[in-house]
């Protein structure tokens, strides 16, 4: 992510945590446990801290612009940097039980029948990209005119992805591309958060 894009995502989520879900407060976790377990440099965690569980908001700025979130919890009381990441596509009540856990928002997420794409672009290329119909892929002018199309795309991207931009246009766009995201948040993972603090508080109602 480009140093103005990383700092305007700064930005926004310093806003939108403090205004929206002022309980959650951002933490850092040490150099040695983030070099171990793989964790990029840049990242924004914060960490709603209960007497029995911990939960967390993971936000992963990554080279294309766009920022990957994580949620999840750790019976631990400390972010779950060292478990597995087990690709699921759905939510199922039965990941309740893990006593640590991180999934993707999409997962969870009305967003995920929208796109197919698992991270947040800061940004939109002013041409779309092309989409080929693979049942015209014998179609020779089909072809040529996808081609054509995905040249244009492709020079378009590249020289939005290279611009020199200013701080106030970088936050301008992070504002427009997450616009939705605390109503996500709110709507898709606080019920699972309470779900799964219910069943620590009341582990008899849920056998």
């Amino acid at each position: 992510m480009r140093k103005l894009y990383k700092e305007a995502l700064s930005i926004f989520l310093e806003g939108m945590i403090s205004s929206e879900m002022p309980i959650f407060k951002k933490i850092k976790i040490s150099s040695q446990e983030r070099r171990i377990n793989l964790i990029p440099r840049e990242y924004f965690i914060y960490e709603k801290k209960l007497e029995k569980i911990a939960f967390y908001l993971h936000f992963i700025p990554l080279d294309d612009d766009s920022v990957q979130i994580e949620v999840g919890w750790s019976e631990k009381l400390k972010f779950p940097s060292s478990i597995s990441r087990f690709p699921i596509f759905q939510f199922k009540d039965e990941y309740i039980s893990q006593k640590e856990f991180l999934f993707d928002l999409n997962i969870c997420s009305d967003r995920a029948n929208k796109t197919s794409e698992l991270s947040w672009s800061l940004w939109n290329c002013a041409v779309t990209m092309p989409f080929v119909d693979l049942a015209m892929k014998n179609n020779i002018n089909y072809m040529l005119k996808y081609e054509r199309e995905y040249q244009q795309y492709k020079e378009a991207y590249i020289a939005e992805a290279i611009r020199v931009i200013s701080l106030d246009e970088a936050l301008n766009n992070t504002k427009r591309a997450l616009a939705d995201l605390a109503s996500e948040i709110k709507i898709c993972v606080f019920p699972i958060f309470e779900k799964k603090k219910s069943k620590m508080n009341h582990p008899s109602q849920n056998q």
